[in-house]
């Protein structure tokens, strides 16, 4: 799920990982501090996977913030750059090649004025 929402910047997939990530570290607090009997190698093992799941939240709330932020932007300067109305079905054409982002001496960290 993170992995398709990573590779085709689909922020729902990438959301979706990030909910189940913090499931995943609700449950290894759990076994962590929850259970009364467990054992040495119990807590070694889940004190890794607690440093692990945390890592992955707050890695995974940092790339879902900065994916959202960059679609905003480009659908922004896609809105107002080009002529055509933008459709919500259609796929967007990337900013990278060929883009009117390009042609106009525009930077993706900026939305034109008066956008905001």
């Amino acid at each position: 799920m993170g992995y398709t929402g990573n590779l085709k910047e689909r922020s729902v997939e990438l959301t979706g990982f990030w909910v189940l990530s913090m499931l995943s570290l609700g449950a290894t607090l759990f076994f962590l501090f929850g259970q009364k009997l467990r054992t040495p190698l119990d807590l070694a093992v889940n004190i890794l996977k607690l440093v692990y799941d945390s890592l992955s939240v707050v890695i995974g709330y940092v790339t879902v913030k900065h994916m959202m932020k960059t679609q905003t932007i480009r659908f922004h300067v896609n809105h107002f750059v080009s002529d055509q109305p933008v459709d919500a079905g259609s796929p967007q054409p990337s900013p990278v090649r060929g883009s009117p982002v390009r042609r106009i001496g525009m930077s993706m960290g900026t939305l034109p004025a008066g956008s905001e």
